[in-house]
């Protein structure tokens, strides 16, 4: 933790942050030791959602005609809407034009951020997607007050029985939500509180479906271009290539020129408008999740728990850190295993040649596998073959897992692109015969989704 506050209203944030630049400073000229070997230090990153960073950065908020932290754009109002349409001449702000206040409307103040040695203002503080896309972009699409599916205005807000149909697709999907997603589905009605782990569920995997031939052509279509291009991105193997990452940010572009054919210049705030810079921060950083809020927002929840009564907030959260800290230190930690086989059983299917023990749950550090769930016993070999696990069980005293063959057959969309580039297909069982392969052979979990009776299988991008 760097710093906390509690009162009525925000501190200076120069103040705030003073101990902690000085401490960069420090560690910057000084090096620090671990384990006897010293290591230079830098500071990689600041995350924050928008209102933080305007405050620390002393510039505009999202509400300012020059807010944008990435390119001078100039934004535009009407009725009392701001928006950003252009999408060419984006002119990048960098440290030295920051520093130098070049764009002088976009400053408020002089952080005390600009004293850290090598740090980037500008690089530096990445756009963290899960305000940005999710809260800000995906959350517009259903709640907004003027062009919201769910609580718009006509023409953009949908009739209330294809609300509830959504709502019902939705309710049908939830049992088969992989258990790596901690809140499944529920009714689009609830969107207003929905987190913002729901709301990546619904762009990445479930919106697709549960949208399809309910909303028009055209509104689906711009979803599946919002959809895909996010999908490379947080994706940890697209986001490691240029041509991935370029051709995100095409599709953000055209996401939003199309957007204000659809809805209207002012559909483009500044979460939208940002989209245009999330290349750029997956280019510095990688995969969006290696930027985003996520953890630490789940941190909040952490320290909330801490407090016990409404005096000396500060303190109770201080005293517990220092507390966790001692016993994590006193206590010896164990190793976790990589792999690990659990629930193990003797009544599942065998074939000849196949003895127990029998195991219902397979786990490694990132997914789990249980072959009593649906969500979770779809799989993806090494050698792109999908299977459906029924079983782990021995073979010559190794490890193996039984299973149905799944075959890909057809694309789930075709527009921007075929589907099947991203590994998104419609799938079904290729015979009922139950085959075998090693352990080693798994490559990852899938998330696999019913629609009409058919199954879809999509990568499971967070993990």
């Amino acid at each position: 933790m760097v710093a906390l506050y509690h009162g009525d209203m925000k501190p200076n944030a120069n103040e705030f942050l003073t101990d902690f630049v000085n401490e960069c400073i420090t560690l910057s000229e000084n090096g620090i030791y671990i384990n006897s070997i010293k290591c230079h230090f830098k500071l990689s990153m600041l995350i924050c959602d928008t209102p933080a960073k305007a405050y620390i950065l002393a510039i505009k908020g999202h509400s300012g005609y020059f807010s944008c932290t990435k390119c001078n754009i100039e934004g535009d109002m009407t009725n009392r809407v701001l928006y950003f349409i252009d999408t060419e001449n984006l002119h990048k702000r960098s440290d030295n034009s920051f520093r130098n206040k070049i764009q002088p409307e976009h400053h408020i103040g002089t952080s005390i951020l600009l004293k850290i040695p090598n740090f980037d203002i500008i690089d530096n503080v990445p756009i963290d997607y899960m305000h940005c896309l999710l809260l800000g972009g995906t959350k517009s699409f259903l709640c907004n007050k003027l062009y919201g599916w769910i609580y718009g205005k006509p023409p953009y807000k949908l009739r209330a029985r294809d609300v509830n149909k959504i709502s019902e697709r939705l309710l049908r999907l939830k049992s088969h939500i992989p258990c790596e997603f901690s809140r499944k589905t529920r009714p689009i009605n609830e969107c207003k509180r929905y987190k913002a782990s729901e709301f990546r569920l619904f762009l990445l995997y479930t919106g697709p479906i549960v949208l399809k031939d309910i909303i028009s052509s055209k509104m689906y279509n711009n979803f599946i271009v919002l959809s895909l291009a996010s999908s490379i991105l947080i994706s940890h193997y697209y986001s490691c290539y240029e041509n991935y990452i370029s051709y995100a940010h095409d599709l953000f572009k055209h996401f939003i020129i199309n957007s204000q054919k659809l809805y209207g210049p002012q559909f483009i705030s500044h979460n939208v408008h940002n989209f245009l810079h999330l290349s750029d921060c997956v280019r510095l950083f990688g995969s969006l999740d290696n930027f985003s809020a996520f953890i630490f927002e789940n941190y909040m929840q952490d320290l909330k728990n801490k407090i016990r009564k409404s005096s000396h907030v500060l303190e109770q959260v201080v005293r517990r850190i220092i507390e966790e800290k001692n016993v994590r230190e006193s206590v010896t930690q164990s190793v976790n295993t990589p792999i690990k086989f659990s629930m193990e059983y003797n009544k599942g299917p065998l074939i000849e040649g196949c003895t127990s023990p029998q195991y219902k749950k397979y786990e490694t550090i990132n997914y789990c596998i249980h072959i009593s769930k649906e969500a979770d016993r779809f799989i993806e070999l090494t050698d792109k073959t999908i299977v459906e696990v029924k079983n782990f069980c021995c073979y010559e005293n190794c490890k193996i897992l039984l299973g149905y063959e799944y075959k890909r057959y057809k694309d789930f969309y075709t527009k921007p692109c075929l589907s099947g580039l991203f590994d998104i297909h419609y799938i079904r069982k290729v015979d009922s015969l139950l085959k075998m392969w090693p352990i080693t052979y798994i490559n990852k979990k899938l998330i696999v989704l019913i629609h009409n009776n058919q199954y879809i299988s999509f990568p499971m991008l967070h993990l």
